[in-house]
């Protein structure tokens, strides 16, 4: 199988859905590189959490935030293959975080550097819906189902609102099922049972 040169396949969803493991399995399946979370690498760098960016002040959650934000757009740029989160998951981050602090215009601008990322930057996106399952405690992640039903909510209702041509994958457990999902997407019809 291959994936066609400039791809960017992206995962989106909230945290504790498989997004990682499934981009993880694929990646190494296909021997493909896979950017990792821009989010992720700044918070296991600061050794912090989701929990304790909850307790920074608004000056401080907006700056992790907004850097964490710029660094996504100019990293999935510059990829190509395997994009784990998309800006959209960073967006919806940044508005469960600091939403009630952004200026309009702030958020206006956010915005819309998002539905720009979201409709010119991926070739593909696998959206993992949140609910099946308790999240995971990794250290980074809140397991709080609030906090990851509010991510979702925010996923989902822009997918709606910019008609986003993403690809719903099954949450079942079993990273391999989920990673034969994507993978079944990019075989030949053939293979797939199709004439």
């Amino acid at each position: 199988m291959s994936i066609r040169q400039g791809a960017r396949i992206a995962f989106l969803g909230a945290g504790g859905t498989g997004k990682t493991t499934t981009a993880e399995t694929v990646a190494e399946y296909l021997e493909l590189p896979l950017l990792v979370s821009a989010a992720r690498k700044v918070f296991n760098d600061g050794n912090l959490s989701e929990d304790l960016v909850l307790d920074f002040d608004a000056e401080k959650r907006l700056e992790l935030q907004t850097a964490i934000f710029d660094q996504k757009i100019q990293n999935d740029l510059a990829y190509e293959y395997l994009v784990d989160r998309t800006a959209l998951d960073h967006f919806a981050y940044c508005l469960v975080y600091c939403g009630k602090d952004l200026s309009d215009e702030q958020f206006l601008h956010y915005e819309e550097k998002t539905r720009l990322a979201m409709l010119g930057t991926y070739s593909n996106i696998f959206y993992f819906p949140w609910g099946y399952w308790t999240p995971d405690s990794d250290g980074v992640r809140s397991t709080s189902l609030a906090h990851q039903s509010q991510i979702d909510a925010i996923i989902v209702g822009y997918i709606q609102r910019w008609n986003l041509n993403v690809v719903e994958v099954p949450q079942t457990r079993g990273e391999d099922v989920r990673a034969d999902f994507v993978l079944n997407y990019f075989r030949p019809a053939q293979q797939n049972g199709g004439e």
